[in-house]
Order: structure tokens, then sequence, then C-alpha cells
């Protein structure tokens, strides 16, 4: 249900399976990226659509970001979700470090079956 929701109020959704932060980082830089990109020009909606030149046609993606700062609630969220990427990414890693930590006896932990 949450899904088919966010599904209608954006195109980015968060992949559960597990993967590489630097994989997660970047496809969330992505999509900061967007969202920045559609604040800018938001205004431009409003305009009607130029008239098309052979200069104007489609041209090579230039990687371009809309510098921060020109909306506090967006920077705000960026700021706190960046955040949040990089501490779960931490807190995994110390996790995946004390299970592969040496027990006392110099074996590898095992886990109880029960």
């Amino acid at each position: 249900m949450e899904e088919t929701a966010l599904n209608k109020v954006t195109k980015f959704i968060f992949n559960t399976k597990p993967n590489h932060i630097a994989e997660t980082v970047q496809d969330y830089l992505i999509f900061e990226r967007k969202l920045r990109l559609k604040y800018n020009f938001s205004e431009a909606d409003n305009l009607p659509p130029p008239t098309p030149t052979p200069e104007s046609r489609l041209k090579e993606n230039t990687g371009w970001t809309p510098p921060t700062g020109q909306d506090p609630h967006i920077d705000t969220y960026c700021i706190l979700t960046l955040a949040d990427l990089i501490k779960e990414a931490q807190e995994k890693k110390a996790t995946q470090e004390k299970q592969h930590q040496p027990t006392r006896d110099g074996g590898t932990p095992q886990l109880m079956a029960r």
C-alpha cells in the first residue's frame, strides 16, 4: 500500500534490495539533481514553449546541478537524507565487522540453534 502511494507521489523509489552504499549514494545524488532541476525550472512550466530552432534541439546532458540555497526546504531535505544514508552505512559496516570478529577461543562466532 505504501509503495503504491509513493509511486503516485514520486518516481524515485528506494530499492529494498541490499546493495553497496556507493550505489545508494550515487542514486540519491541523481535524485537530488533531478529535484533541484525541477525546482529551478518550475517557473518555466507556466510559460509557452519556445519555437524550436535547429540549435535548440535536444542537447547533450551537461550534468549541471543548480546551486544550493534556492530553497531552504530542499536544502534541508538533501542534507538530512544524505546524513541518514551515511549513518546507516556506518552502522551496517560496524554490524558486519562485529559479526566477523573472532571469539575468545580464536574461532569465528557461530549462530546458535534453538
